[in-house]
């Protein structure tokens, strides 16, 4: 049994090692290193998990790779397999796929307890609820591996690694930074469209269909018992949230194209954001009270034009402008003020218009550190290059 586990650990290690892993793969990587407990890759399928997961065994002495698919068509239990590797000399063991096995939290509790073994896990965005609710929480430290960055997309399409800025290095120098991606804005559409998700990068742009039909299928019933209706209301909304244009999206209007209660909608949407298809961004109040009606999404960046093919659907640009942009800033929030038209998002202290080329100012007029980001060059006044968020990370 531990002799086929192991043989076919050294297939996939041998048929899936990388030479040269993602600028963030290979942060995550150096942080796995020095952690001394267990470490948690989540993401969506296709950003690289198994690829970093796989790198970081290759190079680490008495190391094994289990994929936990395997494990469950061989009937096999993880426990036994990494108690029995343990006692064969084996001290990191690498998981992947974990959340495709039931009780899994308590499997590696308990080996983790015995062994104080490094472990690193991978698994769907959904596995983090599975951490929290369980006693292995104090024991992990999760870790988001999200789809390119623009900076990573030039790196692969060019060879030109151009380096990480942070957000006030952006804002701050952002003629000179201008200069510096302006050769590379011409493969940004595809970016934006395409190749955003690795996979689709290095293998084909065909792979979104099975990714966006494995998350329904799979990830949300690994989150809660559903039924067809179910399944058949979560590809409805997500259609919904495709042909939508930018801005909020209603808790009522949803629960009216779905037929269902609003009630229903905000769980469908939370439960969708837990497994990873949408990201919920949260209203920034700034003196006033959020507004709870409805909810601000982006969608994880190439996925709209993805889901758009897939419903034979349009998109609006407008919306993929913005999926960029959050997709690079992470911690964003929308401003929503009652009686007034207001920028877009906070950010950090400032706020920001996303537009197109042509796009006014007249949402900053209040704003101090207010910024309008636009699809251009220009850096006068205080217009920044949407180009320049690609450089985040």
């Amino acid at each position: 049994m531990f002799t086929n586990v192991v043989s076919y650990s050294q297939k996939m290690i041998n048929s899936n090692l990388v030479s040269k892993l993602r600028p963030l793969s290979m942060e995550i990587v150096k942080m796995i290193q020095n952690q001394s407990i267990i470490t948690a890759i989540k993401g969506l399928r296709g950003v690289g998990k198994s690829s970093l997961l796989i790198y970081f065994l290759y190079h680490q002495k008495d190391s094994i790779y289990i994929n936990a698919e395997y494990l469950l068509k061989q009937g096999l239990s993880l426990y036994e397999v990494l108690d029995y590797a343990y006692s064969q000399g084996y001290r990191v063991f690498g998981i992947d796929e974990i959340h495709v096995l039931k009780n899994w939290p308590l499997d590696v509790k308990l080996f983790y307890d015995q062994t104080r073994a490094k472990i690193v896990l991978t698994g769907s965005s959904a596995i983090s609820l599975h951490i929290t609710s369980s006693e292995l929480s104090r024991r992990v430290v999760s870790v988001d591996l999200k789809p390119f960055s623009f900076r990573e997309f030039i790196y692969f399409k060019t060879g030109v690694l151009l380096e990480k800025r942070t957000l006030k290095e952006i804002l701050e120098n952002k003629k000179e930074i201008a200069r510096e991606i302006a050769p590379f804005v011409s493969i940004y559409n595809e970016f934006l469209e395409y190749y955003a998700l690795p996979a689709a990068f290095f293998e084909s742009k065909d792979v979104y269909p099975g990714i966006i039909e494995k998350i329904v299928y799979h990830d949300l019933i690994s989150l809660k018992s559903i039924d067809f209706s179910y399944v058949d209301a979560a590809f409805k909304t997500l259609r919904f949230l495709v042909s939508s244009k930018p801005g909020e999206i209603s808790y009522n209007s949803l629960a009216s194209s779905l037929g269902k209660s609003v009630k229903f909608s905000i769980s469908l949407i939370n439960l969708l954001a837990n497994a990873g298809i949408l990201n919920i961004i949260n209203a920034h109040g700034r003196g006033h009270k959020p507004i709870r009606s409805g909810v601000k999404i982006s969608l994880p960046l190439s996925f709209r034009s993805a889901l758009a093919r897939y419903f034979n659907t349009e998109v609006e640009k407008g919306a993929l402008r913005e999926d960029f942009f959050i997709h690079h800033v992470g911690n964003a929030f929308y401003v929503k003020e009652m009686g007034r038209r207001s920028p877009d998002y906070w950010v950090d202290g400032y706020v920001f218009e996303i537009g197109g080329p042509s796009k006014g100012k007249s949402q900053l007029e209040r704003s101090e550190r207010g910024f309008l980001v636009k699809e251009s060059l220009s850096t006068m006044s205080n217009d920044v290059p949407i180009y320049l968020f690609g450089l985040l990370y």
